[in-house]
């Protein structure tokens, strides 16, 4: 198994682990971090390659080189959204209902967008025409019919993702994935709801050089999240 690097990219501070499988566990094999001036997202005219440059040196001086970077989201340029879409029961049919409604019914506080999906399910049928005579009437109008879709999705900031992932390939590694906390979190609270915990209300709050985001789990989804 390859080395791989998680990749922690705050306001103004830049974190890595690198991690690797031996004896079947997965063990941290190095970790740093940096502190920088300034936004690593934001360049500025002196240091207009900042977060490139940060990388490279942080990764050349710990001779990291061509590995696969995991990294993970922004806090405050994603957004949790809960939202019905009326669609049949097909993720890519939802995802083509939730595209059209980004920016106009599903309102996102950036221009540049890119979403998944974290759960869908049935909330309630619409009314349909009058049952057909027939089991081949029946069965056409039941493959027709479509229900209202609850539909939680996390919307990132496409701009800063690709942004991201240009400084890391420029920095000679390989982007690998992006993890994005609500995603996280959602797999960390649904297995805490399936070991019965009593509460499905949660407050999560990340605090980081001088930056705080506030997510709200309800039932083990991401339903809100303020920076």
């Amino acid at each position: 198994m390859a080395n791989y690097i998680g990749l922690d990219i705050k306001k103004n501070t830049l974190r890595f682990a690198s991690v690797k499988k031996q004896d079947e566990q997965l063990l941290v094999t190095n970790y740093d971090e940096v502190i920088v001036e300034g936004n690593l997202y934001k360049p500025s005219l002196t240091q207009p390659t900042q977060l490139k440059d940060e990388m490279r040196a942080l990764f050349n001086q710990h001779k990291l080189k061509q590995d696969y970077i995991i990294y993970s989201d922004f806090g405050f340029n994603l957004l949790i959204k809960n939202t019905k879409i009326i669609e049949s029961l097909n993720k890519d049919k939802i995802r083509e209902a939730v595209f059209m409604e980004l920016g106009s019914s599903i309102s996102v506080p950036f221009e540049e967008m890119t979403f998944d999906i974290l759960s869908a399910k049935a909330t309630e049928k619409q009314v349909s025409e009058p049952e057909e005579k027939g089991k081949l009437k029946k069965k056409q109008s039941k493959q027709s019919e479509k229900v209202e879709q609850e539909v939680n999705i996390v919307v990132a900031n496409e701009k800063d993702l690709i942004y991201v992932g240009d400084a890391i390939t420029e920095s000679n590694n390989i982007p690998y994935a992006v993890e994005m906390s609500a995603l996280a979190y959602h797999r960390l609270f649904s297995h805490f709801s399936s070991q019965k915990m009593k509460r499905n209300m949660y407050l999560l709050l990340e605090l980081n050089c001088g930056e705080a985001v506030m997510t709200v789990m309800h039932k083990g989804v991401p339903i809100y999240t303020q920076y």
